[in-house]
């Protein structure tokens, strides 16, 4: 819901200001009704653990919390996420554990609680550990700390496999940060091709025959060429062998007409995922869909310009 929020935020296209004052608007209406929601609630939270609230006032309150953390985070109203993490996790505890009562299973309101916080609260900041040594340093009781162990595994083992380390990890990778490819994964990923862009290459009009490109080929010593457009389009990709093959025909009849091709925004990091399977002397580079051409890299350029940023990252760890 969060990250809906701030989608919203963004594409919105209001002003902070806006954005702040909706936000507080809208939470400090709700506050008004449900007062438990506002703040960081521990006193809320105690109630809860003491299995105070029945089954109806927690589904309001866990609804209400999360959609009013969310707003708020989202268009920019401070705060965090760590105690709303905390109040949501008591919630669904208090939840479950009231479920099982009515089901007839026995009372264990406050463990079914606290190893429900511990578990949320564990997925949200990504620090499994540290959420099982609180509950043992605040509860003195092994037997909770077991309850929490387990749930936090659980947890932990579902939304790292569904939705990220934790919510700043999930954060990172929406802007396109991913911190398990490392620094030197990070820094190609930030690296775009726009400036490697070569003109080096052989270029073509769609009117010319096999004997023009053959001609063209010598000239500048390379083995293929690119056939563009009256208005800067790219329409395909021309080989030696397709050249001669053209002999005195127009060469777009022979050509491919979908190439390899790489955009001027891909990183470094996508192209050498991309040519991982590449045979040939270079690779257009298009501005686009509409495949406007802009040039040319060969594999040789690719690899120096990833290993000039690998050697630079390395540097700076070395200080």
């Amino acid at each position: 819901g969060l990250r809906y929020s701030a989608k919203f935020a963004r594409e919105s296209g209001w002003s902070a200001e806006r954005l702040i004052v909706t936000a507080a608007t809208v939470c400090g209406t709700v506050g008004i009704w449900v007062p438990e929601i506002l703040g960081v609630g521990l006193g809320t939270v105690n109630a809860m653990l003491g299995g105070q609230y029945q089954i109806p006032m927690l589904l309001v309150l866990l609804v209400l919390k999360i959609s009013m953390t969310a707003l708020c985070i989202g268009f920019g109203l401070f705060g965090g996420v760590f105690s709303p993490a905390l109040f949501i996790g008591v919630a669904v505890g208090g939840l479950v554990a009231q479920l099982s009562i009515a089901a007839g299973g026995p009372s264990l309101t406050e463990a079914i609680s606290i190893a429900a916080m511990a578990s949320v609260a564990a997925t949200v900041i990504g620090a499994p550990i540290t959420a099982v040594l609180i509950v043992l340093e605040l509860t003195q009781s092994y037997a909770y700390a077991v309850a929490a162990l387990m749930a936090v595994m659980t947890s932990m083992l579902l939304t790292h496999r569904l939705f990220g380390h934790s919510f700043f990890d999930r954060q990172l990778i929406d802007r396109g940060i991913d911190l398990s490819l490392g620094r030197e994964g990070i820094a190609l990923n930030q690296h775009t091709l726009e400036a490697h862009v070569g003109d080096d290459c052989v270029n073509l009009i769609e009117d010319s025959t096999g004997q023009e490109a053959l001609h063209e080929m010598r000239t500048k010593e390379q083995t293929e060429a690119y056939i563009i457009s009256d208005s800067g389009k790219l329409l395909g990709k021309l080989s030696v062998h397709q050249a001669v093959a053209a002999g005195d025909k127009f060469v777009k009849q022979f050509c491919d007409e979908n190439p390899l091709m790489l955009k001027k925004d891909d990183s470094l990091q996508h192209a050498m995922y991309v040519v991982s399977d590449f045979v040939g002397e270079s690779i257009p580079i298009v501005d686009g869909d509409d495949r406007v051409f802009l040039g040319a890299i060969t594999e040789g350029d690719l690899f120096t310009a990833v290993i000039e940023v690998q050697n630079k990252v390395r540097n700076q760890e070395r200080g």
